[in-house]
């Protein structure tokens, strides 16, 4: 069986194991979440095709996110849309699966 790696949200562990619960469902195999070090994850994103700076602001960017950027504005019934996680299921990730985009590869 291969692994394949895919970046989650990081600011909730409990919305993340959620989420794996939910994937695990759709792909018919098991999926957990696994929060790893901020430089295990550049190094991920380095391996993956991108320059260092790239990934540094990738990595900068979870780290901002996990430290509370998206609530710097409240949540109200007005400023949030009421997607569940089942929901996302079949709107987003069965149709990845179904259709996948295809795969780029970083220039050489």
């Amino acid at each position: 069986m291969n692994s394949r790696w895919v970046e989650v949200s990081r600011h909730q562990v409990s919305i993340s194991n959620d989420m794996a619960h939910v994937m695990s469902e759709v792909l018919g195999t098991p999926v957990r979440f696994q929060q790893i070090p901020a430089e295990a994850y550049k190094d991920d994103m380095i391996g993956l095709g991108m320059s260092d700076a790239m990934a540094q602001g990738m990595l900068d960017m979870a780290l901002a996110k996990e430290d509370g950027l998206d609530n710097a504005e409240p949540r109200t019934p007005q400023s949030t849309t009421p997607t569940r996680i089942r929901q996302w299921r079949e709107d987003v990730l069965v149709t990845n699966i179904r259709c996948p985009r295809p795969r780029r590869t970083a220039p050489q």
